[in-house]
């Protein structure tokens, strides 16, 4: 565990002693470490025997088979890492790249950016971004699009939202927000909400080159005992939820320091929509997390000002603890937490 904890140490040093103002060299040279420490990984992860084994399926495939896949962009790029000869790893560089971009322009636009890159570090980073390689560079790319929200055009959120879908394609679902923003009555956006749902629910359930992708994620997280599922649901959606709920409970607070108030109150309230959904498939709810986490990352960089510079130190301290509370219990009790040990990187490889 000690490489992932001392990982977690990095941004969690400087947003005790870089408080005021953000040191630019200790920011890029955090954004190198991640990108080495995800990207240079070696054998680590839940699913590096099988997408191995997706680069090698693709040894063979020309350009318009590739591009002829649920999710092109990230075949593609898996197809060109191959044919390069370079395995799964020029791929894992290029995903980490991806990935840590998008973590770190968002993570710049909060009250705290060293609070936001500690709250990204155990699950979007280490769990999902070391695993979920597909669905992590479509949550990349949909941060970065989130941390110029307000300042692109609808047309410009559509283009963003179509990348990342074409990397993972439950990155539809964020279409859900363009119709939100829409200039429309209230009837309208519910009617338009609705349709994008309906559409992507038909794809993951009824479009077999879709709902293949769903199905494989159930059998290899989702399924087990009762208690195990349990645990794994409880878990994803409280990352959101328990931050969600801080944001409703301080929201006139910390409203000052959101670079996007509207970003924000839709996050709040998709957030509440995941608990529902919850109930009804903790596969969605759980996969669908994953487009989320701006909303911890906004809230917890934002509570660390709500009672001023006394007690801002001893709020990120909080913060700090609760976020290695949480990787010391993944690593103790998640299902395929033996899968990220011992942590190997290409850097020190014999």
């Amino acid at each position: 565990m000690t490489p992932y904890f001392l990982l977690l140490l990095l941004p969690s040093v400087f947003a005790l002693f870089n408080t005021h103002r953000l040191s630019l060299a200790a920011w890029y040279f955090t954004f190198v470490i991640y990108v080495a420490f995800v990207g240079l990984r070696f054998e680590v992860g839940p699913d590096w025997m099988q997408y191995g084994l997706i680069h090698t399926s693709l040894a063979d495939y020309d350009f318009l088979e590739v591009a002829a896949q649920a999710e092109p962009l990230s075949y593609l790029l898996f197809w060109s890492s191959q044919n390069l000869g370079f395995d799964v790893y020029f791929s894992n560089i290029v995903a980490a790249l991806i990935v840590m971009t998008g973590v770190f322009c968002f993570a710049r636009r909060t009250a705290n950016p060293w609070v936001a890159l500690i709250v990204a570090t155990p699950y979007f980073i280490i769990v999902m971004g070391m695993s979920g390689v597909r669905q992590a560079m479509a949550a990349g790319i949909l941060l970065f699009l989130f941390s110029r929200w307000e300042r692109y055009r609808l047309h410009t959120r559509v283009f963003y939202i179509l990348v990342a879908a074409m990397f993972h394609t439950s990155a539809l679902v964020n279409n859900i927000f363009l119709v939100l923003k829409m200039k429309i009555s209230m009837q309208y956006k519910i009617l338009l909400g609705i349709v994008v749902l309906l559409f992507t629910f038909y794809l993951s359930s009824s479009v077999p080159i879709y709902s293949e992708n769903i199905v494989r994620y159930q059998q290899r997280y989702l399924e087990g005992s009762f208690m195990e599922k349990s645990f794994g649901s409880i878990y994803h959606i409280a990352m959101i939820a328990v931050p969600a709920a801080l944001g409703f409970i301080f929201r006139k607070r910390i409203i000052y320091n959101i670079h996007s108030t509207t970003l924000l109150r839709f996050g709040l309230y998709a957030s509440l929509s995941i608990v529902m959904i919850n109930f009804v498939s903790s596969t969605v709810a759980s996969r669908l997390t994953v487009y989320l986490y701006f909303v911890p990352m906004m809230v917890y960089p934002a509570l660390t000002t709500i009672y001023g510079k006394r007690s801002e130190t001893g709020m990120i301290v909080a913060i700090v603890l609760f976020h290695f509370i949480l990787l010391f219990t993944w690593f103790t009790l998640g299902n395929h937490a033996f899968a990220y040990m011992p942590y190997k990187n290409l850097l020190f490889d014999d």
